[in-house]
């Protein structure tokens, strides 16, 4: 019933709490980086379809994903910093002297400049594959994976199709 409220509920979502709780949940039963990158991929992607309520949502699926991604707060930046940190993600030393998530004064730094996660995705998306799939529009997804996967969902399991496009 999301799309009843949208675009007013955009300050609701809490996107960053929702993928913060994804790796703590996961660092319950391990210690390892499971579910950062697919939790930051589909948490807002899941965000956009329960914002939209067209027949085809597909369609809108990218703007409508830019607006939530823009539209982030604060505290969601602040949660995706914890989250990111709580995985231990490598590969991001010497990365970004900005916004570090290895410096303490980055969470205080991101609340004092009204840092918001779209802020932080496009600091990282030369370097960083699912930033630059969310601060884009999703190009990968919407050139080669949902066409691959329109394209033999009705011969296959979805389950099947899902795994082998994704």
């Amino acid at each position: 019933n999301g799309h009843k409220s949208y675009p007013y509920m955009l300050n609701d979502i809490g996107i960053g709490e929702c993928i913060f709780d994804c790796v703590r949940g996961t660092n319950t039963l391990t210690h390892t980086n499971t579910n950062l990158g697919i939790s930051m991929l589909l948490i807002p992607i899941a965000a956009t379809f329960g914002a939209l309520v067209d027949e085809n949502p597909i369609n809108k699926l990218q703007k409508t994903l830019d607006t939530i991604i823009k539209n982030t707060e604060v505290d969601d930046a602040v949660a995706l910093v914890k989250a990111i940190s709580m995985a231990d993600a490598g590969g991001l030393e010497g990365k970004t002297q900005d916004y570090d998530v290895n410096q303490a004064s980055t969470l205080d730094d991101i609340r004092n400049n009204h840092i918001n996660i779209y802020d932080l995705l496009k600091m990282s998306e030369d370097y960083d594959k699912i930033s630059y799939e969310l601060i884009n529009e999703l190009p990968v997804i919407s050139k080669y994976g949902y066409p691959t996967y329109a394209k033999y969902e009705s011969e296959y399991e979805i389950n099947d199709v899902t795994i082998e496009v994704y």
